[in-house]
């Protein structure tokens, strides 16, 4: 099997499982990362709870 995934994250991979990591021989643009929710969930306690636990995640990976 073969993933292509940002370095940070392969590296976490790595010390969980059984895998190698190699480097991608070509250049690959960036890309930015964004959440998006419906405005009638913006005020909603239990959808800021998870959009704040899904930002924490992301900043650990």
């Amino acid at each position: 099997m073969v993933a292509s995934m940002p370095s940070r994250l392969a590296r976490r991979m790595k010390g969980m499982a059984r895998v190698d990591v190699f480097d991608i021989p070509l250049e690959l643009p960036t890309f930015d990362v964004r959440m998006l929710w419906h405005p009638r969930t913006m005020g909603s306690p239990a959808h800021e709870w998870l959009r704040a636990l899904i930002v924490e995640c992301a900043r650990q990976v």
